[in-house]
């Protein structure tokens, strides 16, 4: 019905609203560098979807079902508004609104299944989820990838993707999930392996005799042990087990508990407990224990990166620069003419020494975790001022 009166078509009040088209249904020119208008006093929360659906009505990508309906709530909504514009009675959209593209389908499961290349997993589209997808992907070890085409996730099957998958399972259980048989078997074992953490992974403890031992170890493990010095500080020595792939066992854990009261959490916190926290604005280390902490580690080099001014009223700075601790410090603004030599500063000089990155920004906190360099270092997200909160209760 190419012959109607414009607008006719669900998209065409669409492409309306969004001032894409003039009077007669003719796009307008080089719209995409202007910004969004609208013929409409729209609310906030439908400016979105006008100028997305816009976007993909252009592009030729139809609405989907749950789409036009929302499209058609959204037009009839402003009848009173588009009376004094358009002479056009708009009942016939709430009877059936007559589409000019076809309706895109969408798979709507929530599924989990097993190739040869690893999992794939599909659920529909939910902002929680697709944030915690994003955020698991950080912590992964690599092929952790969504793919636009087939709208699914592929993870490489990696014993810490696998465990990072579960997480997001179990945090989503109650969704409708279709897991193939082997998944389902792969998850039960991921689950007594949580359940049992001790009896599988590597961890350091006390032993019999008091001294530290390393349990489950295997011959990699032992070889590349040879450089980590047991014999250290046990402050130190549970700061950067996790380098080298080491858990931190109950007894252990109870004596930095004891000892190291304001900072324990930060001593026994793994590097993705920290870039989870991070991506929260949680941290477990503020700034009045910054000494003591430095003290207890006795790091090679104390490096920060500050989205703020490194020379210029920053009390981190200021406090670093204040502490009575030994190791060499350098100091890095991480914006964008800076962000280059950051980055080759920890690929190149820091690969034979111990290192405490100390990170005042999420957005940097992000980028630089995965420039970490081939050396015994950790970042440590914090802030670069005082908030007046309890560290233990965040």
């Amino acid at each position: 019905m190419e012959d109607q009166q414009f607008p006719y078509y669900i998209e065409d009040w669409i492409l309306w609203a969004g001032n894409r088209v003039d009077d007669q249904g003719k796009l307008v020119d080089y719209y995409c560098y202007q910004p969004f208008s609208s013929r409409l006093r729209l609310a906030n929360y439908d400016v979105s979807f006008i100028d997305h659906g816009c976007n993909n009505i252009i592009n030729g990508i139809g609405f989907t079902d749950r789409q036009s309906v929302t499209a058609v709530k959204i037009i009839t909504k402003y009848r009173r508004q588009i009376s004094k514009h358009l002479d056009i009675s708009l009942d016939y959209l709430l009877e059936s609104p007559p589409q000019r593209l076809r309706t895109r389908k969408v798979d709507r499961q929530y599924a989990v299944s097993k190739s040869t290349e690893g999992y794939i997993v599909q659920f529909p589209f939910d902002k929680s989820m697709v944030t915690d997808m994003h955020n698991y992907r950080k912590l992964s070890c690599g092929g952790f990838e969504w793919n636009r085409n087939d709208r699914s996730w592929y993870i490489i099957p990696y014993e810490l993707n696998l465990s990072l998958l579960y997480k997001f399972f179990k945090k989503y259980k109650n969704r409708n999930w279709q897991l193939d048989t082997e998944v389902k078997e792969q998850f039960v074992i991921v689950q007594h392996s949580h359940d049992n953490i001790y009896k599988h992974v590597p961890y350091i403890d006390f032993a019999e005799d008091g001294r530290l031992f390393v349990y489950n170890s295997n011959p990699y493990l032992d070889q590349a042990l040879e450089e980590f010095d047991l014999a250290q500080s046990l402050s130190r020595v549970v700061f950067f087990a996790d380098n080298y792939g080491l858990r931190v066992g109950p007894n252990l854990t109870k004596h930095i508990k004891e000892q190291y009261n304001s900072i324990h959490k930060v001593l026994l916190s793994s590097q993705s407990t920290i870039f989870d926290k991070g991506s929260r604005l949680q941290t477990d280390l503020s700034i009045s224990d910054l000494e003591y902490f430095m003290q207890s580690v006795q790091a090679d080099h104390w490096v920060l990166v500050t989205f703020g001014n490194a020379r210029k009223e920053n009390k981190l700075v200021d406090a670093l620069q204040q502490t009575n601790v030994p190791g060499k410090r350098s100091y890095y603004q991480y914006r964008d003419k800076e962000k280059k030599s950051v980055h080759d500063f920890l690929a190149s000089d820091l690969k034979s020494e111990s290192v405490v990155l100390f990170v005042d920004n999420t957005h940097a906190l992000g980028q630089l975790s995965a420039k970490l360099p081939k050396s015994l270092l950790k970042i440590v997200y914090l802030y670069s001022h005082d908030t007046g909160k309890k560290i233990e209760n965040m």
